[in-house]
């Protein structure tokens, strides 16, 4: 099972984490004595990467400087390159920037670092591997729980029909469309298809249109989405990094690769 190119956008000025991030880019906030990057680099080794691309704001410094670094030790067995992001213009803008780099002409993988996978970080590769040899957009799921709502962030909420394999997997029929409670919302990976870039490539990149895109996909029947087991912290929020902090430091969590 080859694993597509991954982009990891970490561009974000992490507003909602200050002021812990007025001085130091939120991916290298520390979790477990490690810069909370680090998950998501164990994330593409554990699927076997070849490349990754990290997206990063040009005020960023500090976290270029890492990222170069860990680049430099060649010891990650993937190469690892970044883009710049000129401007705050969202998401999709900033995966654009990462794909320009990588020259990505089919599939590829959207890593967001904000979010760490427990007890582990093979949360990707279970949803590469949930992926194999089917078309379409997958996406990461987690089922609402109220007390990790919590602690997270907003996710996009998706409606699902199992498909009835073994991997636990589901087609996702609809996107922020209802009002009751969703039976899962998206977590911190994305594969996309060619026929997302193309619905991505008819207008300019604009994070508005993600919820209309990812429903045309679904009206398409090539949005899908797999349950990863364990679960998911989001970094990118104060109440979860500050359970994330507390996880690590008494032994709860830990870094597993």
């Amino acid at each position: 099972m080859l694993c597509p190119p991954i982009i990891i956008p970490a561009a974000g000025l992490g507003t909602r984490l200050r002021p812990l991030t007025d001085t130091t880019p939120k991916e290298l906030l520390p979790l477990g004595g490690r810069p909370a990057l680090f998950g998501a680099l164990l994330e593409a080794q554990a699927a076997g990467a070849d490349d990754v691309c990290v997206v990063i704001a040009p005020q960023k410094q500090t976290l270029a400087a890492w990222v170069e670094e860990e680049a430099a030790t060649g010891t990650w067995g993937f190469r690892i390159t970044t883009a710049v992001q000129e401007a705050p213009t969202g998401v999709l803008d900033a995966v654009e920037r990462g794909r320009t780099v990588l020259g990505t002409p089919g599939r590829y993988v959207v890593l967001f670092p904000d979010y760490v996978h427990l007890p582990d970080q093979r949360g990707l590769s279970r949803l590469l591997r949930a992926a194999h040899g089917r078309p379409g957009t997958w996406f990461g799921l987690r089922a609402p729980q109220a007390e990790a709502n919590a602690r997270m962030g907003g996710t996009a909420a998706v409606w699902t029909e199992p498909l009835g394999d073994a991997e636990g997997s589901f087609r996702i029929s609809a996107v922020e469309e209802r009002v009751q409670p969703p039976p899962h919302r998206s977590t911190f990976a994305v594969l996309r298809c060619a026929a997302h870039q193309r619905l991505i490539d008819a207008a300019p990149p604009d994070d508005a249109r993600m919820p209309a895109l990812l429903s045309e996909l679904a009206r398409q029947g090539l949005l899908f989405g797999a349950t990863l087991g364990g679960e998911v912290v989001d970094l990118g929020v104060r109440p979860g990094y500050d359970d994330a902090v507390r996880r690590f430091t008494t032994g709860e969590a830990a870094w597993r690769p």
